[in-house]
């Protein structure tokens, strides 16, 4: 499916290398971060790197602004992939 007529097409989505339990990824764009399979036991986010705070979900999608993190948790790496707002 194509955007709208006038709309840019938004950055291809891409794949992020997932390091060692908790992970965590810093978002440089606005953007969407979605983390599925694996064994995940907490996903938080957090906007200074201190204080997280638990999304309540294992699995799915997180909105994010420019510098705020997710954290993931797990015994088994997920897959996780950004996609980008911003073209």
């Amino acid at each position: 499916m194509s955007p709208p007529p006038n709309w840019e097409a938004p950055a291809a989505a891409v794949s992020i290398t997932v390091g060692g339990s908790p992970f965590t990824f810093l978002n440089p764009y606005p953007g969407n971060v979605v983390v599925s399979g694996g064994t995940v036991t907490t996903i938080e986010v957090s906007r200074d790197g201190i204080e997280f705070f638990n999304t309540g979900i294992i699995t799915g999608q997180v909105f994010l602004c420019p510098g705020d993190m997710v954290r993931v948790t797990f015994v088994v790496a997920p897959t996780m992939t950004w996609m980008p707002i911003l073209p």
